[in-house]
């Protein structure tokens, strides 16, 4: 099982890469940032919504990474996985791509409430769907493992730039394209699948 490590390391990384940096794009911080500045809440409060916001996210996310998994693999044959997840993994890059292709910079509304926020913010992210069922042929405790990794990321993320975009030490990620942000997913996405195909 050697051998096997240094591959589950690049993915864990790709997994945790993947959830810092898709929980800086705005459409998952700015709603809850909208939300402080007008009901002025303290930075506990918003460090405790973010955390959740993360959390409902890496959770939801691996949800859907497993239902589809254990969906599947009532399909796929366990020897065609590393194929499937490089499909995977270019399809959802794709997905991706034409998304950002096609977004608007849409201002946030500021009239959101709490719960909105909350679920807009906090909506499943298929990205990590190739990447756990890459993970999956170390093992479904690896999988789990890499939907920790994402989720906690994600957390510690969100988290982090609602603080600093409160405090006003983050106004310039408030002026990236979200675009930029998709760009770079959709990179790490197909980085990860040449590194499946090329090992």
């Amino acid at each position: 099982m050697a051998h096997l490590w240094p591959g589950y390391v690049v993915l864990m990384v790709a997994a945790t890469t993947l959830g810092l940096l898709h929980m800086t794009a705005p459409d998952h911080w700015a709603p809850v940032t909208a939300l402080s500045l007008r009901r002025r809440y303290r930075d506990q409060v918003i460090a405790g919504i973010a955390l959740v916001i993360g959390a409902l996210h890496g959770l939801s996310s691996l949800a859907l990474s497993l239902l589809v998994l254990f969906i599947g693999m009532r399909f796929i044959p366990l020897n065609y996985i590393n194929t499937a997840s490089i499909v995977l993994l270019i399809l959802v890059s794709i997905y991706i791509l034409l998304g950002a292709l096609h977004e608007h910079n849409e201002n946030v509304n500021e009239s959101y409430s709490l719960t909105a926020a909350v679920t807009v913010s906090s909506l499943p992210d298929p990205a990590l769907i190739p990447i756990v069922l890459s993970v999956l042929t170390y093992g479904s405790l690896y999988a789990l493992l890499a939907g920790v990794a994402y989720t906690l990321a994600s957390m510690s993320s969100v988290t982090s730039v609602v603080l600093l975009i409160n405090r006003g030490l983050l106004r310039t990620l408030s002026t990236v394209n979200p675009r930029y942000m998709d760009y770079a997913a959709a990179a790490i996405l197909l980085l990860t699948a040449l590194y499946i195909y090329l090992t």
